[in-house]
């Protein structure tokens, strides 16, 4: 077992390697991706993909469970401080998933919490039209 899973195995929470940060341009946008410390298991990638899901942020960060990378693109003229605001991002991000996994089972796929809207409710709504 390397170093970096042994972190991973004993609890120690996901980080960025700053150091493996590449960006390869296109026409308008540069597309980003850096390497994550740790062995991305299927219960954290399912909890990162939750967390995505639910933050709006599964369209700008994007998991690749096999390199362990996350990939995002910025656009060319928003120049370096927005990388190093996004990277901020997915740091938060990381720390969110990590209390996620670290706090419970994991979620199941395909699996919601109820909502109002999704919850069965105790009376029909009535009827806004006679028939």
């Amino acid at each position: 077992m390397t170093d970096v899973n042994r972190r991973a195995a004993s609890g120690s929470p996901m980080r960025l390697d700053h150091g493996s940060l590449r960006g390869e341009p296109g026409a308008s946008h540069t597309h980003y991706s850096v390497a994550l410390t740790g062995d991305v298991e299927e219960r954290w990638t399912t909890a990162f993909r939750a967390v995505c899901a639910q933050s709006g942020a599964n369209r700008v960060f994007v998991l690749n469970p096999r390199s362990a990378t996350v990939s995002f693109s910025c656009r060319t003229l928003e120049g370096p401080a927005l990388v190093f605001e996004m990277l901020d991002r997915l740091e938060k991000l990381l720390a969110v998933v990590d209390r996620r996994v670290s706090s419970g089972p994991p979620p199941r796929a395909g699996t919601a919490a109820p909502t109002a809207s999704t919850a069965s409710p105790s009376a029909p709504p009535p009827r806004r039209f006679a028939e």
